[in-house]
C-alpha cells in the first residue's frame, strides 16, 4: 500500500461504489469505471501497489489478463459488445500527471459495440443508475 494512492485506499475513503463492484478476487478486484469509455468499461485493479507492468509477479500477470479475457467476453456475451480492448498504462502517470493517470496499474476492459466508438478518456463520472443497470446485465441480474 502506498501513501496517495487512490486504489490502495480506495475502500477505506469511500470512493467505491456498490454500483462498481463485479468481483471481488482475492488479488484484485473488477469494477466499473467511474469514467467509462463506453458502456461496461471496466477495471480489473490489483489489491498490492504495482507502479509498473514489470512489477508485478509473473503469476499475478497470468490472472490479471485471463481475469481480462473473461471479462471482456462477458461483456460481450452480457451487453452485446462486438469486441472489446484491454489496456494497461504502464507508468503513464509519470508522463500525464495533469490528467490524473494513477500511479497503480490496472487494466481496462473496454467494450466496443461498433467501428465508430470513440474510445476516448471521459473526465465526466458516470451517473450512478447508468453503472447500477450495467453492473446488473453484467452480473446476470437485470430483468427490466
Amino acid at each position: 500500500m502506498r501513501n496517495n494512492c487512490i486504489f490502495c485506499d480506495i475502500k477505506q475513503k469511500g470512493i467505491i461504489k456498490e454500483e462498481q463492484i463485479l468481483e471481488e478476487g482475492g488479488a484484485f478486484s473488477i469494477l466499473l469505471s467511474l469514467h467509462p469509455a463506453t458502456r461496461g468499461h471496466s477495471l480489473i485493479i490489483p489489491k498490492e501497489h504495482y507502479s509498473s507492468l514489470a512489477e508485478i509477479p509473473e503469476d499475478l500477470q497470468g490472472l490479471l489478463f485471463s481475469a481480462a479475457i473473461r471479462q471482456g467476453e462477458k461483456l460481450k456475451d452480457r451487453l452485446g459488445a462486438k469486441a472489446y480492448i484491454v489496456r494497461a498504462n504502464d507508468e503513464l502517470y509519470k508522463l500525464e500527471t495533469s490528467k490524473g493517470h494513477i500511479g497503480h496499474i490496472h487494466i481496462h476492459v473496454i467494450p466496443r459495440y461498433s467501428a465508430g466508438d470513440n474510445i476516448i478518456d471521459v473526465p465526466e463520472i458516470a451517473e450512478l443508475n447508468k453503472l447500477k443497470k450495467a453492473r446488473e446485465e453484467i452480473l446476470g441480474k437485470y430483468h427490466g
